[in-house]
C-alpha cells in the first residue's frame, strides 16, 4: 500500500521533517499527524520502539515589530513556550488513551504505525524559532544564538520573564526545548534513533536529580553528554561526579568541543557508517511505497530493518565496516556463467552478546549478466540466507536473535529491491528446526571452519 506523507505546510516544518528523517529514518516519523476529531495532534510525531516523540513547530517574529525587548520576549514566549507546551499535554493525553492517528484531515488514512498506551513513553519537544537572531544581537554577538534553558524544582506556571532569552521549564515534566540554532546541531549530531533516545533519557535522569539544571545553550549540555563515555553502558551519559542540587552548564563548552580533534576524529570515523543508513532507508522507500518484497510488516512488527535501525552511530561504524569487508572479498571471487559463488560473515551485535549478524554476498550468474533476471536468483539467495542464519544458530546454540542480511554488491547488475532481510528469533530451538537446518546445510556446508575473534570497542 502506497503511503502519502505530509510534505509540512511551512519552511520549518520542512526542515523538521528533514532532520527528523535522518534520525528516525522514513517509516517512524510523519509530519502533520490528525487525531479523530480532525484536528492536528502535533507538527511532528517519531516512534521508537514503547517512545513516541511528539514535535510542536513554532516560528513567532515578535521581535520585528515590537522595538521593546521585554515586551517581544513575552509575547514570544507566550506564543512559543507557554501555549505549545499546553498543545503538548493536550496530545500526550490523546496518546495515552491509544486513540488512532491519521495521515490527512479527512481521516481516510490511517497512521501506518500502531502503537500502545501500556509502558508509552511520551517525550515532549517544543522547537520555537524567531527569537535567535534577537539573542545574538542582545549578547552583541558575544554568545551564541541559542536560548538559555533551566529545569527547575520550585516552577511556576507563569514564570518571570524578566531575563530575556531564558526558558524555564518544570523539572517533573518530560519536556526539551530546542531553538532555530540548536536544533539542527541536535539532529546532525544524534542521527539515528537510539542516539537521540539516548541523550533524551541521559537527559531527563539528570533532571529528575537536580533540583535546579540551567545550562546555556542545548548544544552546550550535549558538548557534556559527548565528552562522558561510559564503559559499562558502552556509551555515553550525563553523569557529574558531585552532590550539589543545582548545576550550571556554561556557554563556549560545544564550541571548543566541536573544534577540538577528539570530535574531528570522531566525524571522519563515522563516515563509513552512513552505508548501515543507506541500506535502511532504501528498504523504508520501497515499504512507502508498496512496493517492498517479503510479508514482513515493517512499520509494526519484528524484522530485520527494524533491528538495524536500532543500532547506534558507533554500532554501525563496526558493522558497515564488516559489510565494506564482505563486499571488497566479494569483488574478488571468480566470475563463473555455471557457478554460484559467495561470501558469508558473521558477526556479533556490537552491544549484544546473544544477538548476531550475518552477511552473504553471492556471485549469481544473473548478476553478471549470464542469465536474465528471474524469480529463481531472488528464491536462491533468500533461501541461502535462511540457511545460513539457522545454522548459525546450530552453531551458537545461546543465541537469541540472527538478523540476515544478503546486500546487493555495488558493481554488479543492479536488480530493483536488491536487498534481502531475515530475522531468526531464536531463543527457543526446537529438535524439529536443529534437525532441519542440519539437513539443508549438508548441500552448504556453511560455517564449516568457524571462528570468531570479536572485541567490544570504546574507541568512540
Amino acid at each position: 500500500m502506497l503511503i502519502r506523507k505530509s510534505e509540512g505546510f511551512t519552511s520549518t516544518e520542512t526542515l523538521l521533517h528533514k532532520l527528523a528523517e535522518k534520525t528516525f529514518l522514513k517509516l517512524w516519523c510523519y509530519l502533520n499527524p490528525f487525531k479523530k476529531n480532525n484536528k492536528e495532534l502535533c507538527d511532528l510525531i517519531g516512534f521508537f520502539e514503547n517512545h513516541i516523540f511528539i514535535f510542536f513547530d513554532k516560528n513567532i517574529n515578535s521581535y520585528k515589530n515590537t522595538p521593546n525587548l521585554n515586551l517581544a520576549w513575552e509575547r514570544w514566549y507566550r506564543e512559543v513556550v507557554s501555549k505549545q507546551i499546553k498543545q503538548a499535554r493536550q496530545a500526550e493525553k490523546y496518546l495515552l488513551k491509544s486513540f488512532p492517528l491519521f495521515l490527512d484531515a479527512k481521516l481516510e488514512n490511517q497512521l501506518p504505525i500502531q502503537y500502545s498506551a501500556e509502558n508509552l513513553i511520551i517525550h515532549k519537544i517544543i522547537i520555537g524559532h524567531g527569537a535567535s537572531e534577537p539573542a545574538h544581537e542582545f549578547y552583541a554577538g558575544k554568545s551564541s544564538s541559542s536560548m538559555m534553558i533551566s529545569y527547575e524544582e520550585d516552577f511556576e506556571e507563569n514564570p518571570n520573564l524578566n531575563i530575556p532569552f531564558l526558558v524555564r521549564l518544570n523539572k517533573f515534566e518530560r519536556v526539551h526545548f530546542f531553538d532555530s540554532y540548536s536544533l539542527e546541531i541536535i539532529f546532525n549530531e544524534l542521527d539515528t534513533i537510539s542516539d537521540f533516545t539516548n541523550y533524551l533519557n541521559e537527559k531527563e535522569r539528570l533532571i529528575h536529580n537536580q533540583k535546579i539544571l540551567t545550562y546555556c545553550g542545548e548544544e552546550d549540555l550535549l558538548a557534556v553528554y559527548f565528552q562522558n563515555y561510559n564503559v559499562d553502558k558502552n556509551g555515553y551519559s550525563l553523569n557529574f561526579n558531585t552532590n550539589v542540587s543545582n548545576i550550571c552548564i556554561t556557554e563556549g563548552d560545544w564550541k571548543d568541543f566541536s573544534t577540538s580533534q577528539i570530535y574531528l576524529n570522531k566525524k571522519q570515523k563515522d563516515q563509513i557508517s552512513y552505508i548501515w543508513d543507506k541500506i535502511i532507508q532504501v528498504t523504508c522507500q520501497n515499504a512507502l511505497e508498496g512496493i517492498l518484497l517479503g510479508n514482513s510488516d515493517i512499520f509494526n512488527g519484528k524484522s530485520a530493518i527494524v533491528e538495524m535501525a536500532k543500532e547506534s552511530r558507533f554500532s554501525r561504524r563496526i558493522l558497515s565496516g564488516h559489510l565494506k569487508e564482505a563486499i571488497i572479498c566479494a569483488h574478488k571471487l571468480p566470475v563463473s556463467p555455471n557457478k554460484i559463488q559467495q561470501v558469508l560473515r558473521a558477526f556479533q551485535k556490537p552491544s549484544s552478546k546473544d544477538v548476531f549478524y550475518v552477511f552473504l554476498l553471492i556471485i549469481h550468474p544473473v548478476l553478471m549478466g549470464y542469465e536474465k533476471e528471474d524469480e529463481n536468483y531472488r528464491k536462491v539467495r533468500q533461501h541461502m540466507l535462511n540457511i545460513a542464519c539457522g545454522t548459525l544458530k546450530n552453531k551458537l546454540p545461546n543465541l537469541k536473535k540472527v538478523i540476515g542480511i544478503a546486500a546487493y554488491i555495488p558493481g554488479t547488475k543492479e536488480m530493483g529491491n536488491s536487498d534481502d532481510f531475515i530475522l531468526l528469533e531464536c531463543e527457543e530451538w526446537t529438535e524439529s528446526q536443529q534437525n532441519y537446518y542440519l539437513e539443508e546445510n549438508k548441500i552448504r556446508n556453511f560455517f564449516s571452519n568457524m571462528a570468531f575473534n570479536y572485541k567490544k570497542s570504546s574507541d568512540f
